[in-house]
């Protein structure tokens, strides 16, 4: 009994990898996740994940052979899915498999000074509180 249970299995393990590996069109991209957030930092990386999209509009596995852009390679690169921030500005990150496309926004913000604000000498008591104000660029 056993072995007709681990043939069962085995049979519907063949035939489910026969239906993934179908060469069906990508119709649709999705990320994980859909946004990235700010990068503030030269050399700061975020990794972002494409998937195919069926016709029904679900999850329907990997991208079998994604192509990564990005927009402008001065501000951000991207190799298999690692965002890196290169210099302050926007740019867009592509993905490609087939005919199906899709894009992503992506700001960079490279934090070059921060200034603290003070009018004059700051002399305090231990245990006193003093509220500054910063400026960064």
């Amino acid at each position: 009994m056993k072995i007709n249970f681990l043939q069962k299995i085995l049979y519907l393990f063949v035939t489910l990898s026969m239906i993934l590996s179908c060469n069906k069109e990508i119709t649709a991209i999705g990320f994980d996740p859909n946004k990235i957030p700010l990068l503030n930092r030269k050399g700061q990386s975020f990794e972002i994940k494409a998937f195919a999209i069926s016709e029904k509009g679900i999850y329907a596995g990997p991208l079998p052979h994604p192509i990564w852009m990005s927009s402008d390679e001065s501000v951000v690169t991207v190799k298999d899915g690692l965002i890196t921030a290169i210099s302050s500005g926007s740019a867009k990150i592509m993905v490609a498999d087939g005919k199906a496309q899709k894009e992503i926004p992506v700001v960079i913000s490279i934090l070059q000074k921060v200034t603290i604000n003070h009018t004059s000498e700051i002399f305090m008591k231990r245990g006193e509180i003093l509220q500054l104000s910063a400026t960064a660029w």
